[in-house]
């Protein structure tokens, strides 16, 4: 008789791992985009010589809400857009938060609102997309294991936001 271990196919655990860790930078970046909110808001304030009071009562709100927005309509989205394949999208947004990430370096508050809310709305494709790619690429047997990745990694996101954040004046 055979046994329920001999019927499973050989794993390539490195290869499921590297997978995974590929998968994790994109699920690093919501935590990247949830915690890295306030802590550029006295750096951009001083780079845009916007005076305190202004900052405080509206552009603070609208900038470091810009990303979270973004995040909501791009978790909507994705809905609609998952179907023409996980993979395809976590490309297409993955280019699309690089360039929202480059136009948060124009030293303009509509500029880098625009782009935090193209990362965000690239973020919330990610948070839609990867778990299920990671849920139809790993072994049944192993998502107890791999599963917890998406919060490792957003999690890590959060923490490098926070130690990078010990540098800002």
């Amino acid at each position: 008789s055979v046994s329920m271990e001999d019927a499973r196919p050989k794993i390539n655990m490195a290869k499921l791992h590297f997978y995974c860790f590929g998968l994790g930078m994109f699920f690093m970046q919501m935590g990247w985009a949830i915690c890295g909110n306030n802590q550029p808001g006295a750096v951009v304030r001083y780079k845009l010589n916007i005076d305190q009071h202004e900052w405080d009562s509206t552009y603070n709100r609208i900038v470091t809400s810009s990303s979270i927005l973004g995040m909501m309509v791009g978790a909507i989205i994705a809905t609609s857009l998952i179907t023409y394949g996980r993979r395809i999208l976590l490309l297409y947004f993955g280019v699309l938060a690089v360039i929202g990430t480059a136009m948060t370096l124009i030293v303009n508050v509509w500029v880098i609102t625009a782009g935090r809310f193209l990362h965000g709305l690239s973020v919330g494709i990610f948070m839609a997309a990867g778990p299920r790619m990671l849920d139809e690429t790993v072994p049944i047997h192993l998502l107890g294991s791999f599963g917890v990745y998406t919060n490792v990694y957003a999690n890590l996101g959060v923490l490098l936001c926070l130690l990078l954040g010990l540098g800002l004046p």
